[in-house]
This record gives structure tokens, sequence and C-alpha cells, in this order.
């Protein structure tokens, strides 16, 4: 029983592995196609943003390239090199993901390569037919007849043990672009990871944030920021050390992955500062998740595993700011900040808005 279960899942993984190879393959076929199209380079980096843009896993790039293209405009290889350089990492790992841009590129070469050696090898079978039906005459002797047959059998053959090994060779080849698709997606998740705390690393909320502000410049829809800042932490971390600090992090990072839901980006911003872009959400919203957020970790109780000993409690303080269609983002995450430097200065382990920066408000020293 458990070796059909595991007979089961061991089948299904493989008819997942072959969905996501063929996946890869069409949305390569189609970058190359597009790039031929609109007569760009084969580079690496052209072929990422057409990869990208065919996968549909930057929809701000798509919908850039989409209005290129229904406005008639060019999408050359400056459009295309602007292109990745505002939507593709630009930090250490991108050379790494250049890398591997670059083999898929050469496997993506093989391909092509084995495809026009059996085009050859078709050609030249055919010009072979030809010679042997031209030397064919209704008075051909059956001794030429038989050599003659005999002649395009061989050929036959070696064309099948050639037409084989290209078969071959095209089938490592597609292995090895869906490997390196998949390790070029590795790459890129991971350059915007937060390594500790799982999170999204701040690169990934400022493209986000970028991309949701554009949809609501596009859709009048709402969009919040919400900016959290551990409180007391660098003494929480000089009285227990930096590894219990790391599980306060870890902490604060679950409960928001726990209460963020939907399209909510929650990333790890710096430092013992989080933040979270909230799609879809007025202020009144986003205060509510706040407020759930800081109850969610002001009433976790901290325990030293190894002995029991009890660590007390953390908090932390929120501010939240809306969205004002228009204005520079940096505005509005400088509200946010303000309204979060605020909830510390006042008390700390509170919520407050950038409503609260109109209001005078006495501050606890």
């Amino acid at each position: 029983m458990g070796l059909a279960e595991t007979g089961g899942l061991a089948e299904t993984g493989e008819r997942a592995a072959d969905h996501g190879r063929q996946a890869s393959e069409s949305h390569g076929r189609q970058a190359i196609e597009s790039m031929e199209r609109f007569g760009v380079s084969t580079t690496p980096r052209n072929y990422t943003v057409w990869y990208a843009y065919h996968a549909g896993q930057e929809p701000e790039l798509g919908r850039t390239i989409d209005v290129l293209i229904s406005n008639g405009q060019p999408v050359d290889n400056d459009v295309c090199a602007e292109l990745y350089g505002r939507h593709f990492t630009s930090d250490d790992q991108s050379e790494a993901v250049l890398g591997v841009s670059g083999r898929i590129e050469q496997a993506v070469g093989q391909i092509m390569a084995a495809v026009g050696a059996a085009g050859d090898n078709a050609a030249q079978f055919g010009e072979r037919l030809e010679t042997f039906s031209g030397k064919l005459t209704a008075q051909s002797a059956v001794a030429d007849l038989r050599m003659a047959a005999g002649a395009i059998l061989e050929e036959t053959r070696a064309v099948q043990v050639r037409n084989q090994k290209l078969e071959g060779q095209l089938r490592s080849s597609s292995r090895e672009v869906a490997d390196l698709r998949q390790h070029l997606e590795d790459t890129r998740r991971e350059a915007v990871t937060d390594a500790l705390t799982g999170l999204y690393n701040r690169k990934h909320f400022d493209m986000s944030l970028r991309d949701w502000a554009g949809r609501c410049m596009e859709n009048g829809a709402q969009l919040s920021v919400l900016m959290v800042d551990i409180d007391h932490f660098k003494q929480f971390n000089d009285t227990y050390g930096h590894q219990i600090g790391d599980h306060v992090l870890r902490l604060v990072a679950a409960t928001m992955k726990t209460n963020l839901k939907g399209k909510d980006v929650a990333a790890r911003y710096g430092g013992e500062e989080f933040a979270a872009v909230l799609p879809n959400t007025d202020l009144g919203g986003a205060e509510a998740i706040g407020e759930q957020l800081r109850n969610a970790v002001a009433t976790r109780k901290l325990v030293r595993k190894n002995s029991g000993e009890s660590l007390g409690k953390v908090t932390m303080s929120v501010g939240i700011a809306e969205y004002r269609p228009g204005e520079a983002l940096d505005e509005l995450v400088e509200r946010a900040d303000r309204a979060l430097y605020m909830a510390k200065r006042t008390g700390r382990n509170r919520v407050l808005t950038e409503s609260a920066l109109e209001e005078p408000v006495a501050v606890n020293q």
C-alpha cells in the first residue's frame, strides 16, 4: 500500500515536472519569436525580459510592453535594456541571473542547431532519392533495381540513426532549458527574499508599491502602506542576545504572514522595521489590520526553550498612510513613517494613522 502510494506521488510529481517543462519551453519559444518579430538582439537580458513578459511574471512590465505595442511604438534593444534595468535585480545576485540566462541562450542555440541539422538531413535524403530515381528507367535491369533498393534502404537507415541522435539532443537541451529556468526562478526569488525571516525584502516592497500605485492610477482603487517597528528591540537584543533577537524578528514575520492575506505584501524593511503594501484597503481598513498585528504580537509570551525562563513580551508600534493618486511614493512612505514614530513617541505598542499627524498629541518622555 505504501509503495503504491509512493509510486502515485512520484507519477504526479513527474507529470507536474513535465507540465512545468512544457510551459517553460512554450514561454521560451514565444520569447525568441518576439525578439525576432521586433528585431531585438538575442542576448540573455533581452531573453529575460521577453520570457518574463510571456510567462506573466512581471505584471507592470507586461502592461508597459502591451501599451507600447498597442501604440505602435518600438520595443527595441534600448527599450528592453530600460525594462531590464527597471524590473530585474541589480544586486549581487544579478550576475547569477545573467549567467543562467546565458546558459539558457546557449541551450536554445543548441536546439535551433539541432533543428537545422534535421532539416539538412531531410534535404540530403531527398537529394539522394532524386539521384536514385534518376538512375531508374523502364529498361532498368532487375539487378539495378535491387541495387537501388538496397542503397535506398541503407540511406533510410542512416537518416533514421541521425534523426534518433538529434531527437536525443533535443530532449537533452529541452530538459536543460527547463532546469535552467527553474534555477533562474529560484535565484530571482532569493534576490527579493529576506533570508532571516522569509518575508520579501525592501527591494520587492518598493517594486510592489510602485506596481500597485500604478494600478490605482488606472482604476481608482485604494491603497495603504503599513510601517512596523519593534519597540525597544536594541535593548531586548542587548539583554538576551542576538539569537533570541532573531527569534523575535521571525515571530513578527510569522505574525504578518498569518494575518496578511490575498494580495497584501509583507516585507522586512530593514533591521527591526517591517512594512506592508495593502491593496484595495483604505485608511480605516489598514488601521484595523495594524491593530490585529499589534495585538497578536503583544499577547505572545516569550519563553526560553532550554530553560523555561520567561522573557516577557514584545510589543511593536505601527504607522499607516493611504496613497494619494499622483503623489510621489516617497511621500506616502514618509507619512507612514511619521505616524509610526509618533506612535513610538506617545507610548509605543500602538497604531496611528496619518490622521494623527494633524492633531496635537501629548508626547511621553
